[in-house]
């Protein structure tokens, strides 16, 4: 463990880098609020935390998160395929490689244009292990069980050929989530909720390491050269990527949900559990606004466009704030059932709303107003890219997969593609004029992005 200076006990010697437990600064900014609004948990957490359950997986599972700034308007995103943890495959495209992970650790990276092999690295079958592709690196976050002992370590391999560069281990005394994010050089490794590790992308050397008594609520969001991260008793902190030395830490009088914070424009926003925002000074911490709406706040994260802040809420409303003070410039309800989750993007002037109801909503960025409604079949979920003016619809009906494809502009269906494998609705991705998609039987559809006709079909785990 690397000792760094601590900001509140500087006195010339080294301290370890340590949340303490500290009296809370003076909220007198934010009104009280009834503690009676926090929410039972909703239809879709109550599902995963049943499969949870039934399957046994909770304590075994490997979260790898990649934090990235907010793409430009109109320019493709590179997107991982978010995946329950029992399916076969997950999928990552970067620079015209498709990079294909099982939950063993096993990773095959092949050509997006023709599925054709380029290397292959084994993973451990005692195990369970996730994969994520930032900056050239491959990082297979994993937990391997021998002799009843738990061993949690982090591999980088390099991503054009496979070869490895480093293996970094973390101590565990049980089984516990393992959140990995990786900016400017720099891998931020959070192992059970209480820590963060910070080591060198280049070797694996640890730079610092952060201990909480708190658990935190999220993983850390890092911008600008500062971590943000929030704790369950209601703090947040921002340390200095370099060092982890404590810059700032802002108390709310409710603990951050589990959406990691916000950072852009000089703010940090914060999705709290009594379903309310506040937004923060990024250099300071001081509290700039505070908004509780009517109906509370989704835990999806706010997204952020052009000085406006989009929120949605559990009644099926979607709201524009201002950014610099929180004040609500529109309201637009959608007229769902407010039992049903409903996530939005923000891409090119125009929020997609997509809900549980089967339904994905255009609004006029600007002023709410409906642009188009995609109305699918009832029980349609799954979750939409949008690239150079397409959008792609994951959508799963009666226990049937397929991807629609919609003009941005008007919410017509191009095409429609239902794979053979019978699979789950998982995260089309695009690259190269091709849209990919994993199945679950362990193997890759690659479409052509211009008809949705079947290029290529290649089976990884067979």
């Amino acid at each position: 463990m690397l000792n760094t200076p601590n900001s509140e006990n500087a006195t010339g010697g080294d301290a370890e880098v340590e949340i303490t437990d500290l009296d809370a600064p003076e909220t007198s900014k934010v009104p009280e609020r009834d503690t009676r609004r926090r929410r039972e948990p909703s239809p879709r957490e109550r599902v995963w935390m049943s499969i949870a359950v039934i399957e046994g997986i909770v304590l075994l599972a490997v979260v790898v998160l990649v934090s990235l700034p907010h793409a430009p308007a109109r320019v493709a995103r590179v997107t991982a395929s978010s995946l329950p943890a029992t399916h076969p495959l997950s999928l990552s495209i970067v620079d015209g490689i498709v990079y294909a992970s099982s939950p063993d650790g096993t990773v095959t990276a092949l050509q997006v244009s023709d599925g054709s092999f380029l290397w292959h690295h084994a993973g451990s079958n005692i195990g369970q292990a996730s994969t994520s592709v930032i900056d050239g690196m491959v990082y297979i976050s994993s937990l391997i069980f021998e002799n009843a002992a738990v061993i949690v370590t982090i591999d980088a391999l390099r991503a054009d050929d496979g070869s490895p560069l480093w293996s970094h281990t973390l101590p565990a005394d049980f089984p516990a989530p393992i959140q990995l994010t990786a900016v400017n050089k720099v891998v931020y490794v959070s192992l059970g909720g209480d820590s963060i590790d910070a080591v060198r992308a280049s070797d694996g050397s640890l730079l610092w390491h952060y201990s909480s008594r708190t658990p935190f609520s999220s993983m850390p969001s890092v911008a600008n050269g500062v971590v943000y991260v929030g704790t369950q008793d209601g703090h947040v902190y921002a340390l200095r990527a370099s060092d982890g030395f404590l810059l700032w830490k802002y108390a709310s009088l409710f603990p951050p949900n589990s959406s990691s914070p916000t950072v852009a424009d000089g703010r940090v926003y914060l999705n709290l559990q009594d379903g309310s925002v506040d937004a923060v000074r990024a250099s300071d911490g001081a509290l700039l606004w505070h908004y509780l709406p009517a109906s509370s706040l989704t835990e999806a994260s706010p997204s952020i466009a052009d000085g406006m802040v989009y929120v949605s809420t559990f009644d099926g409303s979607v709201y524009a704030l201002r950014a610099s003070d929180g004040s609500v410039l529109w309201h637009t309800v959608l007229h769902v059932p407010d039992v049903l989750l409903p996530s939005l993007i923000v891409i090119g002037g125009v929020i997609y709303v997509e809900t549980l109801s089967g339904s994905l909503d255009a609004l006029r960025a600007n002023d709410g107003s409906v642009l188009w409604l995609y109305k699918g079949e009832e029980g349609d979920a799954g979750s939409i890219t949008v690239v150079q003016g397409v959008v792609y619809l994951a959508l799963q009906t009666g226990g049937i997969a397929s991807i629609a494809a919609l003009r941005a502009s008007d919410g017509s269906i191009l095409w429609r593609y239902t794979p053979q494998v019978s699979s789950t609705p998982l995260p089309p991705l695009f690259a190269d004029g091709l849209v990919l998609t994993a199945l679950q039987d362990g193997s890759i559809d690659a479409l052509r992005a211009s008809n949705g006709a079947l290029l290529w079909h290649l089976a990884i785990n067979s």
